[in-house]
């Protein structure tokens, strides 16, 4: 009995999660119109990199990453709200936007911003810095060579993002991963970059892999040594 009472409670919560997932992707708008909100200036930084592979008889498997795309979209609900979010871009330049699906407005979106690679997706939405306003986590690969973070927060009318050590909006692990958690039980979360041992680094004699510990100093993510 009891284990057909789990069964049941797991299909219920696995048939609610499919139709919340349904009901988001529905709410969903065509990137073609998506693409419609990106600034100009994106657009134009974009295009000049394809104008340098005009002559190049190659260009054409390395045309996509140097387009003005929509790279991701995704509804977000964060403590009863919703943000729609949409990144923009190419690999060198990026935005995000926030959205009103209702009339496709632009709510809030960020400056223009370094992206090292076009593989580039939403992550979840966290009060990282435990100010109350909302970080927005935005994760970029660059296979095998690491990971790329940036925390956008997310204010009512503009997006900034939170800064590290040298005062700069990406958080990179070589090879490695990225996390962010509570490590000294005092409600602002730490940042942890993980980094492996890649070949390139034997060679310059590094012999172990990494591990770095930011923690937030009031204003901006610095390494501590002490956790």
């Amino acid at each position: 009995m009891n284990n057909y009472r789990r069964y049941l409670i797991g299909t219920i919560v696995f048939v609610f999660c499919i139709l919340s997932s349904s009901t988001f992707s529905s709410e969903l708008i065509s990137k073609e119109k998506l693409l419609e909100l990106v600034s100009q200036d994106l657009i134009e930084k974009c295009n000049s990199g394809l104008k340098q592979l005009e002559n190049d008889p190659d260009s054409v498997e390395m045309a996509f990453p140097m387009k003005c795309a929509i790279r991701d979209n995704k509804i977000i609900e964060y403590q009863g709200k919703k943000y729609y979010i949409v990144i923009a871009g190419c690999t060198g330049y990026g935005e995000v936007l926030i959205i009103n699906s209702t009339d496709t407005s632009v709510i809030a979106k960020s400056e223009i911003i370094n992206f090292p690679t076009h593989y580039v997706s939403i992550g979840e939405i966290i009060d990282i810095n435990n100010d109350s306003v909302p970080e927005l986590v935005i994760h970029q690969s660059s296979g095998s060579q690491g990971m790329y973070a940036i925390f956008f927060s997310l204010y009512e009318t503009k997006l900034l993002p939170i800064l590290n050590e040298i005062k700069h909006y990406q958080f990179y692990a070589s090879g490695g991963n990225i996390e962010y958690k509570d490590i000294d039980n005092d409600g602002t979360l730490e940042i942890i970059l993980e980094s492996m041992l890649l070949p390139a680094d034997v060679k310059k004699g590094i012999t172990e892999a990494t591990k770095e510990i930011l923690k937030w100093d009031g204003t901006r993510y610095i390494k501590n040594d002490y956790l």
